[in-house]
């Protein structure tokens, strides 16, 4: 769905706001805005905020040429990036829509200083949302999977549950330096 889970959120938004000095944001999947809602105004006024989103629909639907300086259509294995690097990017709630080799390439493909993933972790299967078919999820991840790949990037992360016994998201904070 182009919604985004509220768990990590706030997590997310104090990460953001202790690193400072971010100047240029890349939201991958951008969907309903979520990321640049939530960083935009409070955190990251003076930021530059680019979106890649494979749904042209969304543009309209939720109005993301306000959320965004600049919106991209198109697939995210695709696209050039337009503006390297990043000082941020955001791969929230859209890796799961693709294949783990195809989700690997698509983070390591852009140049950033700091990333986020928001990402299932847990079997969460989904699919097409209003005649979107990119809504399907095509991979499962678990938060040992997001280690095993990006774990030396990794430096800190919040694991949040679904109930007492089934994670449901993992948020992983990311350095390049």
């Amino acid at each position: 769905m182009p919604y985004s889970s509220a768990l990590g959120k706030d997590w997310i938004k104090e990460k953001v706001r202790q690193t400072g000095g971010i100047a240029t944001v890349l939201d991958v999947g951008a969907g309903s805005g979520t990321y640049a809602a939530l960083l935009r105004d409070v955190v990251l006024p003076d930021a530059h905020f680019t979106a890649i989103e494979i749904w042209e629909p969304y543009v309209e639907q939720f109005n993301l040429l306000k959320l965004y300086d600049k919106v991209i259509v198109g697939n995210v294995l695709e696209v050039l990036p337009i503006e390297e690097p990043y000082d941020l990017a955001i791969f929230g709630d859209v890796l799961e829509h693709m294949t783990a080799a195809d989700a690997i390439w698509a983070v390591e493909r852009f140049a950033w200083e700091h990333a986020i993933i928001s990402i299932p972790v847990m079997p969460y299967p989904q699919g097409e949302y209003a005649g979107n078919t990119f809504e399907e999820h095509i991979s499962t991840w678990t938060a040992r999977d997001v280690r095993n790949v990006w774990g030396d990037l990794i430096k800190d992360e919040i694991v949040l549950p679904y109930n007492e016994t089934a994670e449901a998201i993992g948020v992983f904070w990311m350095e390049q330096k």
